[in-house]
């Protein structure tokens, strides 16, 4: 026995010699490296394909990764370098990111190819140095190479590091041509923005081709342009103007395509302003393009529409074919394929960029006069820079050498350049520096020179510009660095300047005008003057040119109609509104009959609308000075009520007050709250617009009736056993990112065998004690939820067994609960969600039902004999397989029916005090929208009364979520001013009307706003929405996530932004007043008295969290729930006991 036993070891001791060398030797290219005959270090050898079509949905995949403290570093990271990747398809990304580490915050780098050349992208160490914020790589954590969205997927097949002197690149420029000699003598330009280019869809369409000019102009709220203008424009020492039109409303397709002969003319005149100032001119074709256009980047688009726009390019060229080649023509501005990708989306995209461009360049050619040889200009597609749309795009055919110039537009980085309504989800960086906008700039001059300027081709940046955000000394350093950058490479900048009243609108929360003008066309100033001379001064090598100054006018221009809104302009109904006075109950009837408006997604098409009225041009019989209701009869998709002011730039967008039996009702007082004023006598559009659904929306009939404006009667009795829990709660906090915790990288590969503790700190909690919620008591609170994702201690193997010692961790945290006599929830947590194994539809329950009610049997069976002040709660927030955070439609509603049954069935068959224990069963993803009440059903039970309802509430999203400028997310810190007081009403009466009207018990299982330095505001808030919902007999849980409560300066933040109130680390309330407003607001305005609880001697040591999954700077989309950060992952190869090799990731 003791010679097997000696033997066993020496074969175990050289099983783990092997495995050892085998993490060393099977891959090479990932851990080690090899060295060229080149002196190319060589990363990857291969092919590795990734697909990745959009942001939702699936993780960020990568094509190639590196973990600089696990894995061997192949090269050299303090010495200068380039990093090289041969790849085909979408566009690339570097990632170069470190953790957090205690003091020091978590940096996520995302780098643009410095520029790529025939299917190599370039990557220099001094534009990663820029935006990792330092070239000390010593704690540098992980290296990705990743696409960006597209349908083609990407494949790469080496990556390669090199060894550089550091040095810059020789340049060497000489454009050719005509088209050279055009952009040689452009020194920086100017766009009249929002003028010509302006429209408005509802108000002209019905007129196409016989609009009035001086209405279009005028509509988007600048005055008509006038000679003097542009007189300014050139006494500054601007040489160039864009005159960007937008042409469709004036084409009467019913006309042979014919331009409204006065448009033109006018057209002509404001041309004119500009050639004879003797200041070089581009005309294009402008919002005929963009998300509304009739012109996408797409061969079908373009077979469709090449006949009209052909004939609206021989109507221009003829037009102006006599001036000279100062005036250039722009084909189209930034062409979206049919879903409005502002990436570049794939092939049939680019084949359509170059059908538009080559039809555009031979209809002006054919044209005669000065056009045989006048300077045209093309675009990429979008205007965008990414190598895809540049490598994708081809100079078109011509009949004259080098006459074509290329084009793109520059916004980068976008929470700098855009971004301007923190109340609409939106950042406000600041600073170019801090959030990578010397990199952006470095990487677009390098991408046109290699890509144009090199070969001969001009390029120009036809549009670039930055809001103004109070910050115009560093707009001016941004100019200056971005026009003498591409200056270096040959390229030319015209400054975007959107005009408008330069007066503060403080329903965005901004005491400033947030704008991308600069130049006051009312007033015929230059509000910005920092900025104004930096780009002239930028373009003229330091030196502002002498220009003779124009006579003002003595009168200025007054402007006549209203400011763009800042939501997507809307279609008419397919049915016009038939306002009549209605029947005998004093309805005054909107409309009546059938609309139908379909709309699947926030992205693509227009926001269409089942029901509109324009009061300043319509009848409206409903007199909106009297209290008054408005109700909608419909099915289908969920539906907003829209009240909106253009001059005012207000849009408000309305939830219904409630829903019963498929009427939505909205009062006068939720609209007011929402519109910020009960005054709509400037009031000029009211709608009904449905949320994003499979559906579609159907409305019958949109009516008003007058009300005495006095609050309902409220009338509760909670009944049953889930009514004595849900009497006996008075205020829940949420033990959150602790047990529900979870790695996949870390966890998938152990399975059903993790260590508790691991699972419990992986996101920088520490290990929950007794101490911790003994001041959670103490506090005030009187419940305490408890989450938890199981399936990383599911055995998927053996029965859907749950690791025992998982189990047990578990029931020792609800004893914590229980020995304090409090209300306790126990869950499965993210078991649902964005990641998790149960999604909500009926396939997904088909396939999960057996492990769903198996992993319920034994939670149930652990806590069986507990008392009924433990609940169980089925599950979390159930996304459907598209992860949509809107209710999707009748599958998604059929599904959580079907889980929240089956958990009631199993646990009430599993004997003991489960047999009539509270049982809470959420609605679709926790949500308040209609859709999801009303397709809710209360299960099936064998004991009446004892479910409970659950929603979540985080309303408004940009108050109570968005916690990094830095990623496109806004930094709303008033609850009164973007919409806080309307959603808790509209929250209220939803659940009152659905719910506890009826007797049965709901709670709001989690409701927060993340700390932003505004705790007085938090809890004023807090206090507005316990209260409120407790009048409805409706009681909340704070989702507290804990954290580290430290600054992280990575977001531009001096503070930690997090939703918890109580540090676990220090076992200290850090926001005393958050918690004293939770407490006080459940108990009538006071305290109550609690017996205090000794703290331990010895405090728990945090560990480190994930964060969030930083993403792309490309146009932000508004995403209700944050995601996580990828797991740190490293490859490994190993052969097991058997002698059997496995592969995969793993985390040391």
């Amino acid at each position: 026995m003791k010679g097997n036993w000696l033997k066993d070891v020496l074969r175990r001791f050289a099983v783990i010699a092997m495995m050892l060398v085998m993490v060393f030797t099977l891959l090479p290219a990932t851990a080690q490296g090899t060295e060229a005959a080149s002196g190319d270090i060589v990363l990857f050898s291969g092919s590795k394909h990734v697909e990745f079509t959009d942001w939702g949905g699936t993780d960020w995949p990568s094509a190639y990764e590196l973990q600089p403290p696990y894995q061997t570093m192949p090269f050299d990271l303090n010495k200068n370098f380039e990093i090289k990747v041969d790849y085909s398809g979408a566009d690339i990304v570097l990632i170069f990111a470190r953790w957090e580490h205690g003091s020091k915050p978590q940096i996520w780098a995302q780098i643009s190819p410095y520029y790529v050349v025939d299917g190599t992208a370039v990557f220099t160490k001094e534009q990663i140095a820029k935006a990792y914020g330092s070239d000390d790589f010593s704690d540098l954590d992980y290296i990705g190479v990743k696409p960006l969205p597209s349908a083609d997927g990407m494949t790469v097949t080496k990556i390669v590091a090199s060894y550089t002197s550091g040095s810059s690149d020789d340049v060497d420029i000489n454009l050719k041509g005509i088209a050279g000699e055009w952009a040689n003598g452009v020194n920086i330009g100017w766009n009249l923005g929002n003028t010509l280019d302006a429209y408005d869809t509802n108000r002209f369409k019905s007129s196409k081709g016989h609009n009035n000019p001086a209405d279009i102009e005028t509509c988007w709220g600048n005055p008509v342009t006038t000679k003097a203008m542009i007189d300014d424009i050139k006494a500054q020492g601007f040489n160039a103007v864009r005159v960007p039109v937008t042409w469709d409303f004036e084409i009467d397709d019913n006309d042979g395509y014919k331009v409204n002969e006065a448009w033109m003319a006018r057209v002509k005149e404001v041309v004119d302003y500009v050639m004879d100032n003797d200041l070089y001119c581009i005309l294009n074709v402008h919002h005929d393009t963009g998300e509304q256009g009739w012109l996408k980047a797409s061969t079908a688009n373009y077979n469709k529409n090449v006949k009209k726009f052909k004939a609206l390019w021989k109507q221009i060229a003829a037009e102006f074919k006599n001036y000279d080649n100062k005036l250039a023509f722009e084909g189209f501005n930034e062409m979206l394929d049919e879903k409005n990708s502002w990436n570049y989306p794939g092939t049939d995209a680019g084949d359509a960029i170059n059908l538009y461009n080559q039809a555009f360049v031979d209809v002006v050619r054919a044209s005669g006069g000065k056009n045989g040889k006048r300077p045209l200009i093309c675009n990429t597609y979008a205007g965008c820079t990414e190598a895809g749309a540049l490598n994708s795009f081809k100079i078109p055919n011509d009949t004259v050498d080098n006459a074509i110039i290329a084009q793109v537009h520059f916004y980068q980085p976008t929470g700098y350049c855009f971004d301007m309504n923190p109340n609409q989800g939106q950042n406000m960086d600041v600073d170019y520096k801090t959030c990578g906008g010397e990199s952006a700039a470095d990487t677009l001059a390098m991408m046109l020179y290699k890509r144009f300027t090199e070969k001969g081709i001009p390029c120009i940046v036809g549009e670039f510009a930055a809001s103004h955000k109070k910050n115009d000394d560093n707009r001016a350093e941004w100019v200056d660095y971005v026009v003498r950058k591409t200056g270096t490479y040959g390229v030319k900048c015209f400054w975007w300047d959107n005009g408008g009243t330069f007066t503060p609108n403080y329903s965005t929360g901004l005491d400033y005008y947030n704008s991308m003008g600069i130049y006051n066309r009312n007033t015929m100033q230059f509000e910005y003057p920092k900025v104004a001379d930096a780009l002239v001064n930028a373009a003229n090598g330091g030196a502002k040119p002498t220009t003779a100054p124009t006579k003002k006018p003595t009168s200025t221009p007054k402007p006549t109609a209203t400011l763009k809104p800042t939501t997507k302009p809307t279609t008419k109904p397919t049915t016009k509104p038939n306002p009549t006075s209605g029947a005998d109950s004093g309805e005054i009837i909107l409309f009546s009959g059938s609309n139908h408006a379909d709309f699947k997604a926030w992205g693509g098409d227009d926001w269409p609308s089942a029901f509109e009225i324009s009061p300043k041009y319509e009848p409206m019989k409903l007199d909106l000075n009297k209290n008054f209701e408005i109700k909608v009869d419909y099915n289908g998709a969920d539906i907003v009520l829209i009240f909106a002011r253009w001059d005012k730039d207000i849009w408000a967008q309305i939830s219904p007050y409630y829903v019963v039996d498929g009427t939505a009702v909205f009062t006068k007082e939720q609209i007011a709250k929402a519109y910020g004023s009960d005054d709509f006598s400037g009031l000029d559009y009211i709608a009904v617009k449905p949320l994003p659904s499979e559906e579609g929306v159907t409305v019958t009939k949109v009516s008003g009736i007058y009300t005495n404006g006095g609050s309902e009667d409220v009338d509760i009795n909670l009944k049953g056993i889930a009514g004595e829990w849900a009497n006996g709660v008075n205020i829940g906090w949420n033990l959150g990112n602790t047990l529900d915790a979870y790695d996949t990288n870390r966890f998938t590969r152990t399975k059903g065998h993790n260590n508790p503790a691991d699972i419990e700190t992986c996101w920088g909690n520490p290990v929950t004690t007794k101490a911790m919620i003994d001041d959670i008591k103490a506090q005030g609170f009187n419940a305490v939820r408890v989450p938890v994702t199981w399936d990383y201690e599911i055995d998927d193997n053996d029965g859907y067994k749950v690791n025992e010692a998982w189990m047990a961790r578990v029931k020792e945290v609800v004893d914590y609960v229980m020995d304090n006599d409090m209300y306790c929830i126990v869950n499965v947590h993210h078991d649902t969600g964005e990641q998790g194994w149960l999604k909500a539809s009926t396939a997904n329950y088909a396939k999960n039902e057996k492990k769903f009610k198996a992993l319920w049997k034994q939670i149930a069976a652990e806590f069986k004999n507990y008392d009924h002040k433990l609940a169980f709660e089925g599950f979390n927030e159930m996304l459907d397989e598209k992860n949509s955070w809107n209710y999707p439609g009748a599958d998604a509603g059929e599904a959580i029916n079907l889980y929240n049954q089956a958990f009631v069935d199993v646990v009430r068959a599993s004997g003991g005090k489960n047999s009539d224990r509270p049982l809470i069963c959420n609605t679709y993803a926790g949500c308040t929208e209609a859709g999801a009440l009303n397709s809710f059903e209360i299960p099936n039970d064998t004991v009446e009364n004892a479910i409970i309802a659950q929603v979540h509430f985080y309303q408004p999203t940009g108050y109570c979520f968005d916690m990094n400028p830095n990623q496109g997310q806004n930094m709303d810190v008033d609850y009164k001013t973007c919409g806080g007081e309307s959603a808790a009403d509209t929250l209220a009466m939803m659940l009152y009307k659905r719910f506890t009207e009826k007797g049965i018990p709901c709670i709001v299982g989690e409701f927060a706003a993340s700390h932003k330095q505004n705790d007085d505001n938090r809890a004023a808030w807090v206090d507005y929405v316990v209260s409120k919902t407790g009048k409805y007999g409706v009681k909340c849980f704070w989702w507290d996530n804990g954290g580290t409560f430290t600054p992280n300066y990575s977001t531009g933040l001096d503070y930690y932004n997090s939703m918890g109130i109580y540090n676990r680390n220090t076992m200290k309330f850090e926001y005393p007043k958050v918690a004293d407003a939770l407490v006080k607001a459940a108990n009538g305005g006071t305290m109550p008295t609690v017996a205090p609880t000794k703290k331990p001697t010895a405090t728990p040591t945090p560990t480190k969290k994930p964060t969030s999954t930083p993403k792309p700077t490309v146009k932000p989309t508004q995403t209700p729930k944050p995601t996580r950060k990828p797991g740190k992952r490293v490859k490994y190869s190993a052969l097991d006991l058997d002698g059997n090799v496995s592969s995969g990731n793993l985390i040391p």
